[in-house]
């Protein structure tokens, strides 16, 4: 995937050693900040009710640790229960789904 000559630069430092604990973090990041509309509120939605239901994904330092977070969480429902529960994660939290799955 063509990437920003900034994010082929993170990604290459992500492969000296003194990086290897965060790599595949990086890696994530890159992918997450290379798609579009990762988060969503709905029309049904209050701002504040979404915002809440977010909470538990939200990374509060970071903006950039939070896509990570989400990321893993959603690959992590996927993973140990099915793609409908890991649809269902997404929807409760205004995460479009299509872009996690094109930055995995």
């Amino acid at each position: 995937m063509p990437t920003e000559p900034i994010f082929s630069k993170l990604l290459l430092t992500a492969l000296l050693p003194c990086y290897s604990t965060v790599k595949n973090d990086i890696i994530i990041l890159v992918a997450m900040l290379s798609v579009e509309n990762i988060f969503y509120t709905s029309n049904q939605d209050s701002q504040q009710g979404m915002l809440k239901r977010r909470k538990r994904v939200m990374h509060k330092e970071s903006d950039h640790l939070t896509f990570v977070r989400v990321y893993k969480a959603y690959k992590k429902v996927h993973k140990e229960h099915s793609r409908l529960e890991a649809k269902k994660f997404c929807h409760e939290i205004g995460v479009n789904e299509k872009s996690i799955v094109k930055a995995g």
